[in-house]
């Protein structure tokens, strides 16, 4: 925001010093310029000396040399109606050879233009600036506007938390295989006892050993899930919290940027209000040694 720097920029116009006796032949001036100030022959060599005057100040930056000649164009125009000679005056004194007293009454005279191109460019800068504003959180994506619905968010972002760890946790379980595993290893192994006790020793001691097989995969495989779904739930849970954080954060920033733009936004109203108070007529005066009137409706 250059509220302040422009606001700075018009005082220091009206904050010169000029004389009174010199204003006659200064707004004579700004009127005999209607006309040319040189011949048309000198207008190319002019022009070659502001645009290598330009590429100096400009530490040979040619580019922008070449923008601030399209800026001063008009002050190398053979004729100028009477509202470019006032923007020339106030906007550009020393390509016009404008003097203070000349500038300020042009910018005085001009006080309504330059406040209504001013509010333009203050109402340019508003809509550039998002009325919402898009948080993106890994897969979470919401808005906020002014960084006040930290608990909404956060709700709403835990919801999304919960729903994916569920979705992630749902098929880490045991299979059917495996949960049958721990009591049909248990009926297998109890039948290859009666077995061995009735005489089948072999057959017996394959079934005890096949049932004890299977209780072994049951609570390896179950270990296994357990693990797998503690690691899951810990990588949620970290998102949760580093998700929180980072929106917090953001809002924090939303809340201290709409704090700032608005104080920023507020000084384009000293802006309006000092060009409000100027007045042509504080700068056309009647000359003492003159019976000449100058007067500005």
């Amino acid at each position: 925001m250059l509220h302040a720097e422009i606001l700075a920029y018009f005082t220091a116009i009206f904050e010169q010093e000029t004389s009174n006796d010199t204003l006659k032949a200064q707004l004579d001036e700004i009127l005999n310029t209607l006309v040319s100030e040189f011949d048309e022959e000198e207008v190319p060599l002019r022009k070659e000396e502001k645009y290598n005057q330009f590429v100096i100040d400009f530490d040979g930056d040619e580019d922008r040399a070449r923008r601030n000649m399209a800026i001063e164009q008009t002050t190398f125009e053979e004729r100028k109606d009477f509202t470019q000679l006032l923007t020339d005056a106030a906007m550009k004194p020393q390509s016009s050879h404008a003097s203070a007293s000349a500038q300020k009454f042009a910018l005085a005279l001009s006080k309504d233009w330059v406040s209504n191109a001013y509010n333009d460019v203050v109402a340019q800068n508003r809509m550039k600036i998002p009325n919402e504003i898009e948080i993106n959180v890994d897969t979470f994506n919401d808005k906020t506007t002014d960084g006040q619905n930290e608990t909404e968010l956060i709700e709403r972002f835990t919801a999304l938390v919960d729903k994916e760890k569920e979705s992630a946790l749902a098929p880490i379980v045991l299979t059917a295989f495996n949960k049958f595993c721990k009591w049909g290893g248990c009926a297998i192994g109890v039948i290859g006892l009666l077995m061995m006790l009735t005489g089948s020793i072999f057959l017996g001691l394959i079934a005890v050993i096949a049932g004890i097989g299977m209780v072994i995969n049951h609570y390896s495989k179950k270990k296994a899930v357990e693990q797998l779904r503690r690691e899951l739930e810990a990588k949620f849970e970290e998102k949760r919290e580093t998700g929180t954080q980072i929106i917090r954060a953001v809002l924090a920033e939303v809340v201290d940027f709409r704090a700032e733009f608005a104080e920023k936004d507020a000084e384009s109203q000293k802006v309006i209000d000092f060009l409000e108070q100027l007045s042509p007529e504080q700068y056309v005066r009647k000359q003492a040694d003159s019976s000449r009137r100058i007067k500005v409706r």
